[in-house]
């Protein structure tokens, strides 16, 4: 590979930018060697249990925050997909459970024992009283 030039580059630029194309590269996470990881999240994440009602299928909320949730369930999702699911609130009103109507973007899927673990980007979502026929 032949690099065209105007001119002599002056000492220590060349190594200046390739110091910072190698800092740019995404590096493989070791357990010998820490890496920093940039925060991708748009919200803060609780932890919370909630049972979640998939089409065809069921699951458990282990986290939630205003943009996503991450869930387990056994039921077989894409990246990249559209999922309707809603969240029983059981406890969310004083007289009467809560279901949280949803739909998704799914962002990761990854294998946990006999379930997946689901993240999902909230598209929009709606408040429903939980005896009401969903729709």
């Amino acid at each position: 590979m032949t690099r065209e030039s105007s001119g002599p580059i002056p000492n220590g630029i060349e190594k200046h930018i390739a110091r910072q194309i190698v800092a740019r590269r995404p590096r493989c996470l070791d357990s010998h060697q820490p890496e920093r990881v940039t925060e991708r999240r748009q919200a803060r994440r609780y932890p919370v249990s909630v049972p979640v009602e998939l089409q065809g299928g069921r699951g458990l909320t282990r986290e939630v925050s205003t943009s996503g949730m991450f869930f387990e369930t056994k039921q077989s999702l894409s990246p990249g997909s559209l999922v309707h699911f809603s969240l029983l609130l059981e406890h969310a009103h004083p007289r009467a459970p809560l279901r949280m109507e949803c739909v998704g973007q799914i962002v990761r899927v990854e294998p946990r024992d006999d379930r997946l673990g689901v993240a999902a980007a909230l598209l929009r979502f709606r408040f429903e009283p939980a005896d009401q026929a969903r729709s």
